[in-house]
């Protein structure tokens, strides 16, 4: 898992730096044609950095799942400290805000490792969670009454 994460980290920071030569690579496969790897910019110019992986999205999603396990495995807390800002850090580059602000609030519970902390955030998860399970139901056709009106 340290050496996936510390590979991810290593193609973000590779593709900072360089355009790999497959990004933007249209392939066939099956019959159905696929972008090997995309090649983003923001509206402002911005390129989002997906290192090795096939985007930005995917990239950022790899950090937050790998970042989060290997830091709450961490023993010491000023490494663990150190983990969770180098991985807000490359979470960032890869211009993907929703998942820094998902990363920041798993990551509150993992730096102050207090009861109250943890209780507050997993009653918020699974707040979240709810609603996001909800959103789709309330949202189809004919559901109206869920949404009050």
């Amino acid at each position: 898992m340290r050496v996936h994460s510390g590979v991810s980290l290593f193609g973000e920071l590779a593709s900072a730096l360089v355009v790999f030569p497959w990004s933007g690579l249209d392939a066939q496969v099956g019959g159905v044609a696929t972008r090997a790897a995309r090649e983003w910019v923001t509206s402002d110019g911005a390129r989002r950095l997906a290192g090795f992986a096939d985007s930005s999205i995917d990239l950022s999603l790899i950090l937050v799942i790998f970042g989060v396990i290997l830091a709450s495995k961490q023993v010491r807390p000023a490494l663990r400290l150190g983990l969770l800002v180098v991985t807000t850090a490359a979470i960032y580059g890869t211009t993907m805000k929703t998942a820094v602000a998902a990363f920041v609030l798993i990551a509150i519970p993992i730096v102050l490792p207090i009861r109250p902390v943890r209780i507050a955030a997993a009653v918020g998860g699974l707040i979240a969670m709810g609603l996001g399970i909800a959103l789709p139901f309330a949202l189809l056709e004919g559901s109206s009454r869920w949404i009050g009106s």
